[in-house]
């Protein structure tokens, strides 16, 4: 699967790839190519979502035109002179934080995150997920890059946690559904940023 994804101050892109990695020939489950997408809109069935963390107020970055909300976009967006994301060729998913903070100011953090749609796990226990890293680790260092994956209504469970910057990277992870799992969702998470 294709996808772009990022997430900035953190900041974040990917182009990826979910495929079952049993010991016959992998079978792909999920491929996603975001170049096709319009209007900031993500795949069918994706989600993207902004809370408050500790009970942060974040009304003010609800909604599609917030920088940190999860957007398909063309062109990464950057502060001027910033070429962290030159090697981004096709349209990603970017999250950046810089300059956004919830009610309250900077003492105030939120999670952004993007989940894909309900994948089939029923092809095997076994997966692996590559993809393209963008991930740009902030100011504080209070904040990270997340992977997860939740099966049928279990909790999420992590899968890689990303703390320093990562850049133009391809990173295959592994992760196995447990017996029966029928469905999985993956998560990319860029928790507890503010303005930075």
């Amino acid at each position: 699967k294709r996808s772009g994804l990022r997430a900035l101050p953190v900041v974040w892109a990917m182009a990826a790839c979910l495929q079952t990695a049993a010991w016959a020939a992998p079978q792909v489950v999920l491929q996603e190519n975001f170049d096709a997408i319009t209007n900031d809109e993500l795949p069918e069935g994706w989600t993207r979502k902004i809370e408050g963390y500790d009970g942060a107020d974040v009304s003010n970055l609800v909604g599609t035109t917030t920088r940190a909300y999860w957007k398909v976009i063309d062109k990464p967006y950057v502060l001027a002179g910033d070429t962290y994301f030159a090697g981004v060729t096709s349209k990603i998913a970017q999250a950046y934080t810089d300059g956004i903070t919830p009610v309250g100011g900077n003492a105030k953090r939120f999670n952004t995150s993007m989940t894909t749609a309900a994948i089939d796990a029923s092809a095997g226990a076994n997966y692996s997920l590559s993809f393209k890293n963008f991930y740009r680790e902030g100011s504080t260092n209070v904040e990270t890059g997340q992977v997860l994956v939740q099966y049928d209504d279990l909790p999420p469970e992590l899968v890689a946690e990303f703390g320093s910057n990562r850049q133009n990277t391809t990173e295959t992870l592994y992760f196995q559904a447990p017996a029966g799992a029928k469905k999985l969702k993956l998560t990319w998470e860029y928790p507890r940023p503010s303005n930075n």
